[in-house]
């Protein structure tokens, strides 16, 4: 399992390590640095040259720990300084003065001809390491450290970033005035929130984690955040669950769509609770829906609802149902949600449509759990905001919105997000670009509600979203990134990743 952390949890993760475990910090620079080393020598040939671009702070010491082990090793490395050695202090300071005494070369960017210098060295590396801003960097960047990633930007040389890209926020992932474009991060301790966005994983690369050589139980202590999925074990979980669903095959999962303008997310739906495992489906709607979907007929039951029947009907369908889904809720499916958090003992699975409206009352459900699947535009419907909004602080939104609705959420976009109730989110390591769809949002609505009739709602959301990130992925993969599934590349996929 990977814990992810905030900027104030690797803060107190250091704090522990030095005054609790009584790790010197000059020892924990030491081990990121000397873990990165082993990272970026794997990244070299015999006769390239490391250029390692170090600010006056923490992660410039990290850097000149990195280029003294580049030297003892035999590399050809050199030292770009953005400011004056005398101003350096502590760990860094001390890292500075070994790597100098070794007979290391630095060359140092204070004055107006430093871009010069600094692109004459960049002209040189094969491989340039950033080591200027770390997770502490709150403020935009500018003036001539902005000048200098820029110029690092330019080159046609590797770039690694040392704990994050510089000027990528540590928390939310957004860009801080201008940042490093890395194609590999080497992060210390623990994996960071921002690291973990669309954004932050375009601009990380390949990312890879050092460990700092003090013990994994430090976490416990300080608490973290988020934690990626790890698909092994959600896997097979999985795989018990179809197999007992083979064996038994007794639920039954509700599919519920009213309008037809809906219909195409019934079909998704209904794809996704197909392809998961065996069972019943019954396919709830007013007869022109219904009409529509007459072709799955051969696979589900089709039990007419529409406005004019009465709520003890729709009670005794429900009866029928394990869990029940609405895979494109609008106004029109109030009533019967409503109905549903009353009077169902299963979970509901909804992902409201851009017709449900702004702030909708909190989902409690009397009796299950409710699942909610939502992409940026209907989580900040959901709280008020824009979809730039929550994307500036995907992770803060997705807990607020867990807050405010009672509620399991589960952002399906490009990187998603998921929020159970007491318990630190869980993020897909990888960015998906081809997940942020509405067909697959609609589809992962199927998927979890077959899950749900199995196991509860929150585990249901695990190995739903687990299922569908890794069929798309791997469809993604398998085509270099290009082009765009369709639903039922998808659904035939999931049977291989499942």
């Amino acid at each position: 399992m990977h814990r992810v952390l905030s900027r104030e949890q690797i803060r107190s993760f250091d704090r522990v390590a030095i005054d609790t475990c009584q790790v010197p910090s000059v020892v924990l620079m030491e081990n990121a640095g000397r873990g990165a080393f082993e990272v970026v020598r794997t990244l070299l040939e015999d006769n390239d040259h490391v250029l390692v671009v170090c600010g006056s702070g923490n992660n410039g010491g990290d850097g000149f720990v990195v280029a003294r082990h580049l030297l003892t090793a035999g590399y050809s490395v050199s030292v770009c300084l953005m400011s004056d050695p005398e101003k350096l202090r502590g760990d860094a300071r001390l890292n500075h003065d070994a790597f100098v005494g070794l007979g290391g070369h630095v060359v140092l960017l204070e004055d107006e001809a430093a871009t010069v210098v600094l692109e004459t060295e960049l002209l040189r590396a094969d491989l340039v390491v950033d080591a200027l801003f770390g997770t502490g960097l709150d403020r935009e960047i500018g003036g001539r450290y902005a000048e200098a990633i820029d110029r690092i930007n330019a080159t046609a040389a590797t770039r690694v970033a040392l704990d994050l890209p510089s000027g990528l926020d540590a928390n939310k992932g957004t860009v801080l005035g201008t940042v490093v474009v890395a194609d590999a991060t080497i992060t210390f301790g623990a994996l960071k929130l921002g690291l973990l966005t669309p954004m932050g994983a375009r601009l990380a690369g390949e990312i890879h984690v050092a460990s700092l050589g003090v013990p994994s139980s430090i976490v416990e202590q300080v608490g973290h955040e988020a934690e990626v999925l790890v698909e092994a074990p959600l896997r097979n979980i999985g795989r018990q669950i179809r197999e007992q669903a083979r064996i038994l095959a007794d639920d039954a999962v509700g599919i519920v769509v009213s309008s037809e303008e809906d219909v195409w997310a019934m079909r998704a739906a209904f794809c996704g609770a197909l392809r998961t495992a065996p069972g019943r489906i019954h396919l709830m709607g007013p007869r022109p829906v219904l009409n529509a979907v007459r072709d799955c007929q051969g696979y589900a039951k089709l039990l007419e609802l529409d406005s004019k029947s009465n709520a003890k009907g729709y009670e005794q369908l429900l009866e029928s149902c394990d869990s029940i889904v609405f895979p494109a809720a609008s106004e029109d499916d109030a009533r019967w949600i409503d109905l549903a958090r009353k009077h169902f003992d299963g979970s509901i699975v909804v992902r409201p449509s851009h017709r449900v409206g702004k702030k909708p009352k909190p989902f409690h459900a009397s009796g299950g759990d409710v699942l909610l699947i939502l992409g940026l535009d209907e989580l900040g419907a959901l709280l008020g905001a824009d979809r730039d909004a929550v994307d500036a602080d995907r992770f803060a939104s997705v807990r607020e919105a867990r807050k405010v609705c009672h509620a399991t959420i589960v952002l399906v976009d490009t990187q998603p997000i998921l929020g159970i109730a007491d318990a630190p989110l869980g993020v897909w390591g990888k960015r998906v670009d081809a997940l942020d769809s509405d067909a697959f949002r609609a589809l992962a609505c199927g998927m979890m509600g077959r899950f749900s009739s199995w196991c509860e709602g929150s585990m249901a959301a695990l190995l739903g979203l687990n299922a569908l990130a890794t069929a798309v992925q791997s469809w993604w993969e398998k085509r270099d990134g290009k082009g765009n599934p369709r639903i039922e590349e998808i659904a035939e996929q999931l049977a291989e990743v499942m």
